[in-house]
């Protein structure tokens, strides 16, 4: 391959790389609300990104993230401001789902959002289901009171994460690398496994949920933004060699 297509090569990957999100998505609003958020990526406008459910005293609202846990976010990246947020009291629950617009996630996708949980009382929990269309869970990862890590739920069962509890905020990324293979990372730590045994093991929902069992503390609240769908840098540097080396190739008479 001469040097000059290869420059290409990487020129090509760097520029798929740099708008490689296929949609992101910021806060604006309260989730429950119409639009609730910013197309940052993939298109422009408002869009209505979360639908929103709550049993018992729960709710949901928009505000700043750093107003939850010790009220300082330090040593952590937090949700911004405005960021999404879920509130529930004893015994309550609070949902947000989130459709994939492009439809269910395909091999070398991946989901990746901001997640800023304040305290968790004992007993309660909060975390993020990545779902199929009947809302059956095929990967979670949450954290439950009175525990001392973040822990995942998929194909293996529910172990413990070696991310121990933060109110500061922590990022989420997650990977399709197969049909039913994954990897993600949780604070920067990754991890991989399978997705949970289901008839429908396609990813098209994302589920964000507060159970914290709170009472009428907003140190409880849980914060959440910039969810965006993105292809892995692997696939787009096979694209991109397929693309530059279609174009180099000369029809032969």
């Amino acid at each position: 391959m001469k040097a000059s297509r290869f420059a290409a090569i990487l020129v090509l990957a760097a520029s798929l790389s740099q708008g490689a999100t296929i949609i992101s998505y910021t806060a604006t609003a309260d989730p429950a609300g119409s639009p609730d958020g910013t197309i940052t990526s993939g298109g422009s406008g408002t869009a209505n990104v979360w639908s929103t459910s709550t049993t018992g005293t729960a709710g949901s609202f928009s505000a700043d993230s750093a107003s939850n846990g010790d009220n300082s976010n330090v040593g952590g990246t937090g949700a911004g401001n405005p960021a999404w947020a879920l509130w529930s009291n004893t015994g309550g629950e609070s949902n947000a789902v989130h459709t994939l617009a492009g439809g269910a996630l395909s091999v070398g996708q991946g989901i990746d959002l901001d997640f800023d949980n304040g305290f968790v009382n004992s007993g309660g929990t909060v975390g993020v289901s990545l779902q199929n269309a009947a809302g059956q869970n095929l990967f979670e990862f949450f954290f439950t009171g009175g525990n001392p890590n973040y822990r995942r739920n998929d194909f293996g069962g529910v172990v413990d994460t070696t991310t121990g509890f933060t109110d500061n905020g922590l990022d989420f990324s997650f990977a399709l690398n197969s049909a039913t293979g994954y990897t993600a990372s949780l604070a920067g730590t990754a991890f991989s496994g399978s997705l949970i045994s289901q008839t429908d093991q396609a990813i098209a929902r994302v589920r964000v949920f507060n159970s914290s069992n709170q009472g009428n503390n907003g140190d409880n609240d849980l914060f959440f933004n910039n969810l965006a769908v993105s292809p892995e840098p692997s696939r787009l540097l096979f694209l991109a060699l397929g693309l530059t080396l279609m174009g180099g190739r000369r029809r032969r008479y």
